[in-house]
């Protein structure tokens, strides 16, 4: 035990004999939930009651608590979290003291409304805005790991996420997590031994959340809501069936592409709020956020509204498919560059006794129309994704249809031209 662990382990001594156990909210075999409160040398209660949490360190869970202490001693902005007074180590838990918050979780909140449609317009945007909170923690992000509508409080105007038990602080050179957590139907294939869990596994999670908002049914893992539940609200559904895409990849490139697709959903119905502050991008204020409280990370006051922050440095997979996609780009450039010289000036060629004019219409549809689309079938198209996300929806399957249809219809109009001009250039053309 290092010395800092044996002053923690001491520490947590003398606060356990001062603390008294009004309530257990959860006992389970990894992780207990009570509320407790603060009692003086007499045994008499002191202070407000709060919440305490014990965590099972053998799991290795529980970290992501210093990571969200440290944040908030940052003077981050984390209003989306309860107020975090206390976290240390014992011998073989991870103690957490925090704010025991006064409201009902989403799941209560929207059993009770009127009109759950509106209520979702409402309410989803803070949630957006409360991950989003999550993931601008610099250094790294946090992942929330298990998002549900019973892990997300609906305090009055505001909207704050508990049991960060399973979260973990993202790191990048990690290509897989230690332990494997979260509730079925919620968390990311990912999440099971599939990958890493990233930021884009909240926001698979966000879309089973909004999912459920829409129609009150917790997803079972098939994404299988009632078709004439889809039928209304159209655009919000296709928010949910795009974030919760298998592939990381397909889905939002993060919280606040998705917050701004939301807002655009719930288009002329959205529900105003204050204008947001640099805490909140304006897209999730405009669907329903609160201006945030506290000022934010730096990062969040230069992000643009709604755009993923693409100042982040690319990975080394990112890096070799800019690599490759210069090298073929140039290779085409060049290519196209000597056989439509070739194609103009030299005699020896089947374009030699065509007229200009087709020789340089053949070279363009050719070697830039058929050829650059080849290209651009067989190009890493990650690094292009990061300045232009709308470019992902069309996935590989559908360039593929386009490319061919595409093909076909240049090759009809070089043989109209080649008629056109009297010119038959070779059995093919």
């Amino acid at each position: 035990m290092s010395h800092s662990d044996l002053n923690s382990y001491l520490e947590s001594i003398e606060s356990a004999e001062s603390i008294r156990i009004v309530e257990t909210l959860r006992d389970g075999p990894y992780e207990t939930t009570s509320i407790a409160v603060r009692t003086d040398e007499g045994g008499n209660d002191t202070g407000d009651p709060f919440v305490l949490k014990t965590i099972d360190r053998s799991l290795g869970e529980g970290e992501a608590y210093f990571a969200l202490l440290a944040a908030q001693d940052a003077h981050a902005d984390l209003s989306c979290i309860p107020r975090l007074f206390n976290v240390y180590r014992t011998e073989s838990n991870v103690v957490v003291e925090m704010e025991l918050v006064k409201g009902v979780t989403l799941e209560e909140d929207l059993a009770t409304c009127k009109n759950r449609l509106k209520r979702t317009r409402q309410a989803f945007g803070r949630v957006l805005e409360a991950v989003g909170q999550l993931h601008l923690i610099t250094p790294n992000p946090v992942i929330h790991r298990d998002l549900k509508p019973s892990n997300i409080m609906v305090c009055g105007d505001e909207v704050k996420l508990i049991d960060f038990g399973a979260a973990r602080v993202y790191k990048p050179e990690r290509t897989e997590d230690t332990t494997h957590f979260g509730t079925r139907g919620y968390a990311p294939p990912e999440q099971f031994g599939f990958g890493q869990t990233t930021p884009r596994s909240d926001v698979y999670a966000l879309g089973m959340v909004l999912g459920f908002c829409l129609t009150g049914r917790a997803p079972n893992g098939e994404r299988a809501w009632p078709e004439e539940a889809r039928r209304r609200a159209p655009e919000l559904w296709r928010v949910v069936d795009k974030a919760t895409e298998l592939d990381p990849d397909d889905r939002y490139e993060s919280v606040w592409d998705m917050a701004v697709a939301f807002g655009r959903a719930c288009g002329p119905n959205r529900v105003g709020a204050p204008a947001a502050s640099t805490a909140a991008p304006a897209a999730i204020a405009s669907a329903g956020a609160p201006a945030a409280s506290t000022a934010a990370p730096a990062a969040s006051a230069s992000m643009p509204a709604g755009r993923a922050d693409t100042r982040k440095p690319l990975s080394g997979l990112e890096i070799a498919g800019l690599v490759y996609d210069i090298v073929l780009v140039a290779i085409w450039i060049v290519f196209t560059l000597v056989m439509t010289l070739f194609g103009l000036f030299s005699p020896d060629t089947v374009l030699a006794n065509g007229p200009v004019w087709y020789k340089l219409a053949f070279s363009f549809i050719v070697y830039v129309i058929m050829l650059g689309g080849f290209v651009y079938l067989v190009a890493s198209k990650k690094p292009l994704y990061r300045k232009l996300p709308g470019l992902a929806r069309f996935t590989l399957p559908r360039q593929i249809i386009a490319y061919a249809i595409v093909f076909v219809l240049c090759y009809v109009l070089v043989r109209a031209l080649a008629r056109a001009a009297g010119f038959t250039v070779s059995g093919i053309f």
